[in-house]
């Protein structure tokens, strides 16, 4: 993980735990019963930096299915930037900062 792709996805980590509580770290789309739940988003980082991609998951569980999700791949290009690579659209008021932020500093 990039200089970059670290500042965004703390950004993305730390939201996502303020708004939700926790957030569940999952390079395996959903399907690790046993994916670790972070309540420090820097905690949740170092999990995030094993893998080349991986999904947040916060509301839900795995057995009730997850509510919401951010899905980020590392390398995805753009010197970093294009991180996020895709989310559920009710996450979208949570993310506007971060993205508005984007758009300003990674032009």
């Amino acid at each position: 993980m990039g200089f970059v792709e670290k500042m965004i996805v703390g950004k993305v980590l730390a939201a996502l735990i303020a708004s939700h509580g926790s957030v569940v770290v999952d390079s395996e789309r959903g399907y690790d019963p046993e994916a670790p739940r972070f309540t420090d988003a820097a905690e949740a980082l170092k999990e995030a930096d094993k893998f080349d991609e991986c999904h947040f998951f916060v509301g839900g569980s795995y057995e009730e299915s997850y509510d919401s999700w951010v899905y980020v791949i590392y390398g995805n290009g753009n010197g970093g930037w294009d991180v996020i690579s895709d989310y559920t659209t009710d996450l979208e008021p949570i993310l506007k900062p971060i993205n508005d932020w984007i758009d300003k500093e990674g032009d």
